[in-house]
């Protein structure tokens, strides 16, 4: 898994091989079910895998 993005009341899992999945589950109850050490809650309504990132940049300094 790379990452999950919920909007809307559905989660999207996003699969490394391109695939991806619904499910229905929250974020905290996603959280609860997943390695702490591989998986971060990050950005409005995404769970990232930090195996599969490249870099991780606080964004809160940032000015858009």
């Amino acid at each position: 898994i790379e990452y999950f993005y919920r909007s809307k009341g559905k989660t999207m899992i996003f699969m490394k091989n391109n695939e991806t999945e619904e499910i229905f589950q929250t974020k905290k109850a996603i959280m609860k079910e997943l390695a702490e050490n591989y998986f971060v809650d990050c950005a409005k309504g995404y769970i990232v895998n930090i195996f599969n990132s490249f870099y991780i940049t606080n964004f809160r300094n940032y000015w858009f």
